[in-house]
């Protein structure tokens, strides 16, 4: 099941800073990140409108957020996990994103695949319950 998370920016100074953005992260065989790019909606008219980040994935999946600044050329960059609660934030670089990353898919009976299924099974039995509730209140009407 998709999750959805809409992460909305402040203004900022166009002159310093470039757009924000945000990217999914997946890595290949080596370990190397690949990054692959989400879109930036601006709400306001003009340069360094505010905006908001529009995050669509499933649970276990990665991503990073950030914003260029243009006086020194580095990124401030965020890395997060989809969770069935919206985002969990992971301090540390890239390198705490791939453990996460290789964790989520080692092989079944691992702790790490354990915790992300026991994980999926209580978000699964939420969404049933809320479910089956719709239906009752359907049922009384």
């Amino acid at each position: 099941m998709d999750i959805v998370v809409e992460l909305k920016t402040s203004p900022y100074n166009s002159s310093n800073y470039g757009k924000p953005w945000h990217a999914y992260i997946t890595f290949d065989d080596t370990g190397k990140a690949k990054f692959t790019f989400g879109r930036w909606t601006k709400l306001d008219k003009g340069d360094g409108a505010r905006g908001v980040h529009k995050i669509k994935g499933c649970v276990g999946e990665f991503i990073a957020i950030g914003q260029k600044d243009l006086r020194s050329g580095n990124s401030s960059t965020e890395y997060h996990e989809i969770v069935p609660e919206g985002l969990l934030y992971i301090s540390g670089g890239l390198d705490k994103v791939y453990k996460a990353w290789t964790a989520a898919r080692t092989p079944p009976g691992t702790t790490a695949r354990r915790a992300m299924l026991e994980r999926e099974k209580d978000r699964l039995l939420a969404e049933l319950e809320r479910v089956q509730m719709e239906l009752f209140e359907l049922e009384e009407a």
